[in-house]
């Protein structure tokens, strides 16, 4: 109980841009096989990230870390300013994570981040996962005994 059986990890370094506020894969994924229905599967995440908005007092966006259709978590990025007519606003991050799941089979699973726009409503708005040359994305899944 508590070891790692297994480990997988994949790395991404190309950009993704959305400015919909509906989901969209990043490109991150991973999958792994559980050994057993009672092990659980803990899931480390590391994506750059990158918003930005002409015009407007705030941007939001939102990155998720899906098990095939499952949104395991949802993870609100904003900025709030307070002035007003600025031309341009951007925000770079690194969105972390780290989420222990229990998915009680032995069939494959694939895990995914996935990111759209927070504001529908405001100018025009970008949201990036930001890649090209020294920036990358990983995803590690860790099999661990029960």
């Amino acid at each position: 109980t508590g070891h790692v059986v297994q480990v997988v990890n994949a790395k991404y370094d190309t950009e993704v841009v959305s400015t919909s506020t509906a989901a969209a894969d990043t490109g991150l994924t991973a999958t792994i096989t559980p050994s057993s229905t009672s092990n659980k599967i803990l899931v480390l995440v590391a994506q750059p990230i990158w918003m930005e908005r002409s015009g407007g007092e705030s941007m939001a966006g939102y990155w998720t870390l899906v098990r095939g259709s499952t949104t395991l978590t949802n993870n609100k990025f904003d900025l709030e300013a307070g002035l007003n007519n600025e031309t341009d606003r951007a925000l770079g991050v690194t969105y972390a994570e780290s989420y222990l799941d229990s998915p009680s089979t032995t069939s494959a699973l694939t895990y995914k981040t996935q990111m759209k726009s927070g504001l529908s409503t405001a100018s025009p708005q970008v949201v990036s996962q930001k890649g090209g040359t020294g920036y990358y994305s990983t995803i590690t899944l860790m099999e661990i005994a029960q």
